[in-house]
């Protein structure tokens, strides 16, 4: 067969279904909102997902950083991440802590995410700043009060206007004034958590109160692991200090010395922590779950609406068939309905994964975007379901016989 043919009388069934479309937008309506909304979802919570678990940090040898959970909890005091810092398992040892930070621009005070680091944060993920420095020793110590921030890129953007005189500009953080001294690379990717740190600052009281107190385990403790040691021997020599420290102050340490983890700090293990295999895999596997039977519903609600529409086109299709209509066509042109119908709903929902993007980006500071392939895979799905769920009803009432139906239908 002549594929220009094809080509123009497949052109020609779908001009056909916009014209019936159109006299039924209700079917339309609830056809491609249900797809629209399945996929829209999907793909939001894919790029979440995505930004959270499957894109590389910015780090030196990422697999060699570990999150250090003590014995007691998953965290650790700052007291005792100092008396800590020595041990020779670890290349490097880092404590953070999120410190929501309302930032003062005129009358305007906007809320966002930081993060609170130790001095030497970027020295153990190995990473320069694109402009200006990371914090240096002196900004390691709380006591010294460092009011020195290092923004993201994204950030520096937003707020700043991607000013190239931004280092050495004061910012007004939590109404205290902080000095810029850097901004980290465009592409700088923290992959620690759900939550998208946008300013970095060096620990101290005005962020992570309670420094002077043993007993409140407020930080994260991540860690790079020295040459040839792995994750289980660093678990071994944590806990030989934190059995020491546990003797030291056996109150505020309780339980301090029990046996620690040392887990991955990025990627999907990261969230494993303390669970068992089989309780991680479900967890990780529930939000999946979810997703399908969303999209599940969504398409159970596309095929009844084929099937209805079907059944309600009984006349129309009898009268085609007796005058002679072949059914290979009738088929083509109910296939040529639901495909636009489906089109439309990926449509749509590609359009609400852009626009749940954008609403993180712009009121999480959440750097999700919607990428090209996953637009595209979008546009297959959704033709996908319009031809495997258009087949059956498009089948269904081919096999219709004209004369009966006819009978009936006029009865």
């Amino acid at each position: 067969m002549n594929p220009l043919a094809v080509l123009e009388t497949f052109w020609g069934d779908l001009h056909y279904a916009a014209r019936g479309l159109r006299k039924h937008p209700e079917l339309l309506v609830i056809t491609a909102l249900s797809l629209g909304l399945g996929i829209g979802v999907n793909t939001t919570l894919f790029n979440i997902f995505n930004v959270v678990l499957l894109q590389k940090p910015t780090a030196v040898e990422p697999d060699r950083i570990v999150r250090i959970e003590p014995g007691n909890s998953n965290g650790i005091s700052y007291l005792n991440y100092r008396e800590m810092r020595g041990s020779a398992a670890f290349a490097g040892t880092a404590i953070t802590s999120i410190a929501m930070l309302n930032v003062r621009s005129g009358d305007d005070i906007q809320q966002v995410p930081g993060l609170a680091v130790s001095g030497n944060f970027f020295q153990v993920l190995g990473v320069n700043p694109y402009m200006g420095r990371a914090f240096n020793t002196e900004e390691s110590a709380p006591e010294r009060d460092p009011r020195v921030a290092v923004l993201t890129y994204d950030f520096w953007q937003r707020q700043l206007h991607g000013d190239g005189d931004a280092l050495g500009k004061t910012l007004t953080l939590n109404g205290r004034p902080f000095t810029v001294i850097g901004i980290l690379a465009r592409d700088y990717r923290a992959g620690m958590g759900f939550q998208v740190p946008e300013i970095y600052l060096p620990v101290s009281p005005i962020v992570a109160p309670n420094l002077g107190e043993r007993g409140h385990p407020t930080f994260q403790l991540i860690a790079r692991l020295a040459p040839g040691v792995t994750r289980r021997q660093a678990e071994a020599s944590f806990t030989l200090a934190a059995q020491a420290l546990e003797a030291a102050w056996p109150v505020e340490n309780k339980d301090f010395g029990r046996p620690a983890w040392a887990i991955p700090a990025f990627g999907p293990a990261s969230l494993q922590g303390r669970a068992s295999p089989p309780e991680f895999f479900i967890g990780l596997a529930v939000p999946f779950v979810i997703l399908g039977l969303l999209l599940l519903i969504a398409c159970a609600n596309v095929a009844g609406v084929l099937l209805a529409r079907g059944a309600g086109r009984r006349h129309e299709l009898a009268v085609r068939l007796a005058l002679g209509a072949s059914r290979g066509r009738l088929i083509g042109t109910l296939l040529a309905e639901s495909l636009l119908q489906c089109l439309i709903g990926g449509v749509i929902g590609i359009a609400i994964g852009f626009g749940c993007a954008l609403a993180l980006r712009t009121l999480t500071s959440f750097p999700a975007s919607v990428k090209t392939w996953v637009a595209l895979l979008g546009v297959v799905l959704s033709s996908a379901i319009g031809l495997f769920f258009g087949i059956y009803p498009a089948r269904k009432a081919s096999h219709l016989d004209p004369v009966t139906a006819l009978r009936t239908e006029t009865g």
